[in-house]
């Protein structure tokens, strides 16, 4: 049973840190262009408060929303995922 815990714990640290990386990218790719979290939903076609969760690190991402978002901030889906921004 503990190692199961461990497992867990150690998946749920790499969600956490993945939802991070995804935040700290897409706030820079957005402002780099100049979109408001508003217009950036709009674009998107999805509620303002999903760009501020994403934003804030609280919020998972689908694949097409990941590549629905890589396509209006103009770059690579992977992009969004590295720990460094370009």
């Amino acid at each position: 049973m503990e190692s199961l815990n461990l497992v867990t714990y150690n998946h749920n640290m790499k969600t956490n840190l993945l939802n991070q990386t995804l935040a700290t990218n897409l706030r820079s790719y957005r402002q780099r262009l100049g979109i408001s979290q508003e217009k950036l939903s709009e674009l998107l076609d999805v509620h303002r408060n999903t760009v501020a969760l994403l934003e804030a690190g609280k919020r998972g991402i689908s694949l097409e929303l990941l590549e629905k978002l890589a396509q209006v901030l103009h770059c690579e889906p992977y992009e969004l995922l590295k720990p460094t921004v370009i």
